[in-house]
């Protein structure tokens, strides 16, 4: 059984006996074959040794930019980020411990580094304002709870005139002018009017160059909206929760939006993401989303849209997100519109084909 040796705090020495209970032994003192060090803080930086006669880890235990920034140089094999698996810490430590080179490979550790930042950053991104937490909240509520949100709505003139803008367009199809939220509510129904304001509050985490991912901010913008009426449109088909997939498909590239302050070349697919970076933007949005304190679901579907499981909320925002990517493409439309129908148990094919190519022939200015 392999010996570690530990330095840290005794909730994370607990943890690590349990995940790693019949892999190997690990002690707050003794002899051992790996060290794995705890950093909570910046000083538990400096203690860490300059030079160590076995494999030294570190675990990550604080989202402290200061602490990241401070990563390079180290002579260390290799980092941990909580949550701790056990695969993920027998693989790195078997890899260690079966070579004579005490730092891991290169690539491995910087890649750990990277994730470490990319952490950080998921961490510190602005948070959704007050009202619109609520709306994400929001399913059911007494009247008196609609009115107090379209209040927090209203003073917001920036996400109120957007909303306004965005009601007004063709493609809701209204035959008179909206020029207020309250209108807009009459006319509209409040979980619509909920929708909108939140196509429009996630504008802003789109406001910079993703040159990277070989588009722009407005295009990833109107991708994430289209991608999220295909999921409402499959949702109410086939009668699955039509806020919670709306959401998921709202928001399951803003892994994006911290990705690209990292990738140092183009990518396409997140396979190229994983060899530049060691993660990929699916999981980055859960870990923005889980900063936000979104529900498990949201967070699973928003992970899984590019490699669906056999849950069908999975299946839908991988089918509405490969849709959203055939927008003036009509033979690749064929395509996925038929492997959509091969996946899900819809129930109203033709009213269905009809609504996802309407929504996809429409102008960005339509829905913006």
């Amino acid at each position: 059984m392999l010996q570690i040796l530990f330095t840290g705090t005794v909730p994370t020495l607990s943890k690590l006996q349990t995940t790693l209970k019949g892999y190997a032994n690990v002690m707050p003192t003794g002899i051992a074959e790996v060290h794995l060090y705890e950093v909570c803080n910046t000083d538990d930086l400096k203690r860490i040794p300059v030079k160590s006669p076995m494999a030294l880890f570190l675990i990550i235990s604080t989202q402290d930019k200061t602490v990241t920034e401070q990563l390079n140089g180290l002579r260390i094999s290799g980092i941990f980020l909580p949550p701790l698996n056990k695969d993920v810490i027998k693989r790195k430590l078997d890899m260690a411990v079966s070579s004579d080179i005490i730092v891991a490979n290169s690539k491995e550790n910087d890649f750990d580094s990277l994730k470490v930042k990319i952490l950080a950053k998921a961490e510190s991104i602005n948070a959704l304002p007050i009202y619109a937490q609520h709306l994400l909240k929001l399913t059911h509520s007494d009247i008196s709870t609609i009115k107090e949100i379209t209040e927090q709505i209203k003073k917001d003139q920036g996400i109120s005139s957007k909303i306004i803008r965005m009601v007004n367009s063709s493609f809701f199809g209204i035959k008179q002018d909206i020029n207020s939220i309250d209108r807009a509510v009459v006319l509209l129904g409040f979980n619509t009017l909920k929708n909108i304001a939140l196509v429009a509050v996630t504008n802003a985490y789109y406001d910079k160059q993703f040159g990277m991912y070989r588009t722009t901010g407005n295009a990833l913008w109107e991708h994430a909206h289209i991608t999220a009426l295909l999921c409402e449109m499959f949702a109410n088909d086939m009668q699955e929760d039509t806020d919670t997939l709306f959401l998921a498909g709202l928001l399951h590239d803003i892994g994006k939006t911290i990705m690209a302050d990292f990738l140092v070349q183009a990518v396409s697919v997140c396979e190229e993401e994983r060899k530049q970076i060691g993660t990929d933007h699916a999981e980055v949005t859960g870990m923005v989303l889980q900063r936000w304190q979104l529900s498990s679901d949201v967070i699973q579907m928003t992970r899984m849209h590019h490699k669906p499981d056999n849950n069908i909320q999975s299946k839908i925002i991988y089918s509405a997100n490969r849709l959203a990517h055939c927008k003036n493409n009509n033979g690749l439309l064929n395509v996925s519109l038929n492997s959509a129908f091969d996946m899900l148990p819809v129930k109203n094919h033709d009213a269905l084909v009809k609504k996802i190519t309407s929504v996809l022939s429409i102008g960005k200015e339509e829905i913006q």
